[in-house]
């Protein structure tokens, strides 16, 4: 599919130009490199867990978590977006803001799970598995689905490979009871757990339990502080492991003014970028692998879930009131990618060794 794809090396291009360029150590000049949150990181000694103690994110939190438990976000989500897959699609062959039926914006969804089931296995494959007291000493990866939403991706990883066990995290209380329902259903509740968690604040790992693998679908985007994910992600990873996400961003030359009425339903004064996310998990000692950029899915997810709510949305039981609200969201969405002011792309970061 149409895409842009950036290479480490081409990753400055990202960056604003007036960004000081950094040295490749993670290091400024002096050796010390200050953090989002008034730490900083001396010679070039990983940045220590800082727990978000930001009452506005929590504040977010809470709002997120009652927008998804709603029965109107339960039947928009469910009928018309994507099935149990909540995130957004991709669109081979579309153009930007084409119309697509239900059935259309599902298989998107579902090829977008596939895309990043491919890309988590591939770098599983590169990983040693540990053993597994749960299973009996089988040897096992240890997966961690940050917003894992009806948990679809965690259950495609598992049919898929039998040597995965995966944790989601998500604060839906009514996503988590469906999660763990089609868990069961589909005979992977010995495999699959459900917390409704932060992936902000996901709580004690053990050493022995630390994660090769951290996945998220277009979840990060309601956070306010990218640097609490990155170091919650530092916290409970192992040396070696993989971080594979997608998030909607705002762009290197975004018109602030024109992405007010976006940062005021998000209850945010910014969204993250694509330099940001790189910055951080690079002081956070990752490095980038690859980064995907991939606007036109957004433009084209977007005009058809927005065409489906108002369309079907009524007849379906949702209410005026939800459909009004949502469409007016989306309308300018779809707005910020014709403008070029929001993005959407896939990381694929590493955590290194303390060798290297």
């Amino acid at each position: 599919f149409c895409s842009f794809f950036y290479s480490p090396a081409d990753v400055e291009s990202l960056f604003p130009k007036k960004r000081t360029k950094m040295p490749a150590d993670g290091r400024s000049e002096n050796g010390i490199t200050a953090l989002s949150n008034g730490q900083s990181r001396a010679n070039g000694k990983a940045p220590s867990k800082v727990h978000s103690t930001n009452s506005k994110n929590e504040e977010i939190e809470q709002k997120v978590g009652a927008y998804y438990d709603s029965q109107d976000a339960a039947i928009f989500y469910g009928k018309l977006w994507g099935g149990e897959s909540l995130h957004i699609g991709v669109y081979p062959g579309h153009s930007v803001g084409q119309l697509c039926d239900v059935e259309t914006v599902r298989t998107a969804s579902r090829t977008a799970d596939e895309l990043l089931t491919h890309e988590a296995l591939e770098t599983l494959h590169k990983l040693h598995p540990v053993t597994s007291l749960q299973e009996k000493g089988k040897k096992i990866y240890r997966v961690a689905d940050m917003g894992a939403g009806l948990g679809a991706f965690g259950r495609k990883l598992c049919h898929r490979s039998k040597s995965v066990s995966v944790d989601c995290f998500e604060l839906s209380s009514r996503q988590n009871e469906v999660n763990k329902e089609r868990n069961t259903a589909a005979g992977l509740e010995d495999r699959i757990r459900v917390f409704e968690k932060s992936y902000t604040d996901v709580g004690e790992v053990k050493e022995e339990d630390k994660y090769h693998l951290v996945v998220s679908q277009d979840a990060f985007l309601h956070c306010v502080e990218k640097e609490a994910i990155v170091s919650e992600i530092a916290r409970i990873t192992r040396e070696g492991a993989f971080v594979v996400f997608t998030d909607i961003m705002q762009t290197v030359g975004v018109r602030l003014d024109e992405m007010e009425g976006i940062y005021s339903r998000l209850h945010l004064k910014e969204m993250g970028s694509a330099a940001q996310y790189i910055h951080l998990f690079g002081l956070h000692g990752f490095e980038l692998l690859s980064f995907r950029s991939m606007p036109e899915h957004v433009g084209t997810h977007y005009a058809s879930v927005r065409h489906l709510l108002a369309s079907e949305g009524p007849s379906l039981g949702v209410s005026d009131g939800f459909v009004g609200s949502v469409c007016d969201s989306l309308d300018m969405w779809t707005d910020a990618v014709r403008s070029g002011n929001i993005t959407w792309g896939r990381f694929v970061f590493r955590k290194k060794n303390l060798e290297e």
